[in-house]
């Protein structure tokens, strides 16, 4: 056996990869094919990185030419219109609709009933009018009728007295619930 410096090199225990058994390289194989997906893997994840990359650059950019395209002066309008907007809703949700009140009113006027004048104040909630009834079973129904809404509350008969006609002029002073006159109902 040759010597170098003192050492003595052994004959040759080079140990080839040539798999004379099955079995015999197992551990070689397994640790290639690990590192091949761990690769794999690796390259997948960059690649997909690189991918989403470039989408948050491009809806980054979206959102710039975005941000220019705004007019601060515009929105500071809507702002304020959006805000008058709920106002006036609350506004009308709370108002007594006339419209309302007077198609009751008319519903539940009988045929044989003429008014002459008519009042209404929302401060007092009334319904103020004069009218002429052909006899007082008329007059006695008209009362009837309107006691059986629910939205009025109170009905007050005023004077009575007969025409020259024969005919019986009456005032009448209807008190009704404004919150059955509200947009919601």
């Amino acid at each position: 056996m040759p010597e170098l410096r003192g050492f003595q090199l052994l004959p040759q225990t080079k140990k080839g990869l040539a798999a004379k058994e099955p079995s015999e390289n197992r551990f070689v194989i397994l640790a290639a094919a690990l590192s091949a997906i761990v690769l794999a893997l690796f390259l997948v994840g960059t690649l997909y990185a690189s991918t989403l990359n470039k989408k948050i650059g491009n809806i980054s950019q979206d959102i710039v030419e975005l941000e220019k395209q705004r007019n601060p002066q515009a929105e500071k309008k809507l702002a304020v219109l959006s805000k008058q907007a709920r106002q006036m809703s609350a506004v009308l949700d709370n108002h007594v609709f006339w419209t309302k009140a007077l198609s009751i009113f008319s519903r539940l006027l009988q045929s044989q009933t003429q008014v002459k004048s008519f009042n209404a104040a929302l401060s007092s909630n009334t319904l103020e009018f004069n009218g002429l009834v052909a006899n007082y079973t008329v007059l006695a129904k008209q009362i009837a009728a309107f006691r059986s809404n629910n939205a009025i509350d109170d009905i007050a008969l005023g004077e009575v007295h007969s025409t020259i006609s024969g005919r019986l002029e009456f005032s009448m002073k209807i008190l009704f619930k404004p919150d059955k006159f509200l947009k919601n109902d």
